[in-house]
C-alpha cells in the first residue's frame, strides 16, 4: 500500500542529481527485509536511514526537506496531514475519494501547501479550512462541492486561482477574506460567478460553449 520500492526507485533519480541527499524511513513492518534488500540493490545502503518507530515525528517532520508519500491507496492518510505542519516542501496534495468533507481548520496554518486537488466525492469545505496557508497558490474543487464555508481561504496572501466546476456550489460571505488576489475560474451563471460579482473578485468563465467563455471581469469593474 505505502508504495515503498517506488519511493526508493524516486530517491535513487534523486540521488543521483544530488549525492547529498538521505533518505529517513520511519515505522516498523512486514516489508522491511524486503525494502532492505531493495536498498541494497540500489546501491543506497549509506544513503538511506531506517529510524524505526519513532516519538519524536513532530521534530522530524521540522527537519525534512522534502516530504514524499507515493502510497496507492489511502483513507484519510494522517501522516500527509502530520507532515503538512512540518515546514518540508509539499508541492501539491489530492485527497483521496473516500473524504466527504473538510472540516473547519483541517489545514489551519500549513506553510508547505502550493496546490491541493480536492475530489469530487467533498460536499462540503468548512470554516477556516485553509486559513493562514502562506504558499497556496491553487485550489481545485470538486464537481459535488455544495457549499464552502466564510473563512475557509481566509488569510492565503499568494493564493490565485480558485477552479469551481458546480455550479451550485453556494459560497458563503468572507470566503476569501484577506486573500486579495484570487482569480475564481467557474461555470457561467453559476452561484461562485455571482459571489465573485458581489464581493468584486476576478473571475474567468470556464463554459467553453458560450459566447463569453474566458470572460475575464477585472476587480476594478
Amino acid at each position: 500500500q505505502k508504495h515503498h520500492m517506488f519511493l526508493l526507485d524516486i530517491f535513487r533519480k534523486i540521488h543521483d542529481r544530488n549525492p547529498d541527499t538521505v533518505l529517513l524511513l520511519c515505522g516498523e513492518g512486514r516489508l522491511e527485509e524486503d525494502i532492505r534488500r531493495k536498498v541494497k540493490e540500489l546501491q543506497l545502503e549509506d544513503h538511506v536511514r531506517f529510524l524505526g518507530v519513532r516519538p519524536d515525528m513532530d521534530r522530524l517532520y521540522q527537519a525534512f526537506d522534502l516530504f514524499l508519500m507515493p502510497s496507492l491507496w489511502e483513507g484519510l492518510p494522517v501522516v500527509g496531514i502530520s507532515g503538512l505542519q512540518g515546514w518540508s516542501d509539499i508541492v501539491s496534495v489530492t485527497l483521496p475519494e473516500t473524504i466527504t468533507d473538510i472540516d473547519d481548520y483541517t489545514f489551519d496554518g500549513c506553510p508547505s501547501l502550493t496546490s491541493i486537488n480536492i475530489p469530487d466525492s467533498v460536499t462540503h469545505i468548512g470554516a477556516f479550512a485553509f486559513q493562514g496557508c502562506e504558499n497556496l497558490a491553487s485550489v481545485f474543487v470538486g464537481k459535488n462541492t455544495e457549499k464552502i464555508n466564510s473563512n475557509a481561504f481566509y488569510d492565503c496572501p499568494n493564493l490565485k486561482f480558485v477552479s469551481i466546476d458546480n455550479k451550485d456550489c453556494l459560497l458563503e460571505n468572507g470566503v476569501f477574506r484577506k486573500s486579495e488576489q484570487v482569480t475564481l475560474i467557474c461555470p457561467l451563471n453559476s452561484l461562485a460567478t455571482t459571489y465573485a460579482i458581489d464581493n468584486d473578485l476576478a473571475f474567468t468563465a470556464n463554459n467553453t460553449e458560450a459566447d463569453t467563455a474566458g470572460e475575464v471581469i477585472d476587480r476594478s469593474a
